[in-house]
C-alpha cells in the first residue's frame, strides 16, 4: 500500500511543480530513495514525510491543503510513537444520547 506521503510525491513529480530530484534535494534523501518511495518499496521516515508537508505548505499553493493534511496525520503518528496518544485495549462502551427534556 503507498502512503499518503507518497502518493503525494507522485501528484508533485506528475504535476511538474518539482522533479525527482528537487523532491531528493528537498528532503535530503537520495535520488533512488525518493525512486523507492515513490514505488512504495521503502517506507518514508516520519521526518521525511514532516519535510515534504512542509515543503508543499512553504512552496506550492497548489498543493497546501494536502500539504496540511499530511503535516496534521504526521504530527498523529509522531505523538502515538512518543506514547502521547490513549490507546484502549478493548473498544469503548456504547454511547447513549440522553432523551432532549422539552
Amino acid at each position: 500500500m503507498i502512503s499518503r506521503a507518497a502518493t503525494l510525491l507522485i501528484r508533485l513529480i506528475e504535476s511538474g511543480a518539482f522533479t525527482a530530484d528537487d523532491m531528493a534535494r528537498e528532503l535530503t534523501s537520495a535520488p533512488k530513495d525518493v525512486e523507492a518511495y515513490i514505488a512504495g518499496t521503502l517506507a518514508m521516515p516520519l521526518n521525511k514525510q514532516l519535510r515534504l508537508a512542509l515543503v508543499i505548505i512553504e512552496q506550492s499553493p497548489r498543493f497546501v491543503r494536502s500539504g496540511h493534511a499530511l503535516k496534521a496525520q504526521v504530527a498523529a503518528a509522531m505523538a502515538f510513537q512518543a506514547h502521547h496518544t490513549s490507546v484502549h485495549n478493548e473498544p469503548p462502551t456504547k454511547w447513549t444520547s440522553n432523551k432532549r427534556r422539552h
